[in-house]
């Protein structure tokens, strides 16, 4: 779980965008600056572990070209 977990934006020293590597759901920060580093990422890491990551809503396919070779 942890490793599905993942920070993607800083502003300055505090992270301020995270992503769930599984169902790609963005959490973000919304007041950056009242918060430090330590408190936004608990505040990131709050949001991820209570999302229900819905996989199988969003599969990864490998789409195929539709141009003519």
């Amino acid at each position: 779980m942890e490793e599905d977990f993942v920070i993607l934006k800083y502003h300055e020293r505090a992270p301020t965008l995270a992503m769930c590597r599984k169902c790609k759901v963005k959490f973000f920060t919304v007041h950056v600056s009242r918060l430090g580093p330590i408190q936004a990422e608990q505040y990131l890491w709050e949001k991820f572990s209570a999302h229900d990551c819905k996989v199988a809503e969003f599969p990864s396919r490998h789409l195929r070209s539709r141009r003519a070779v």
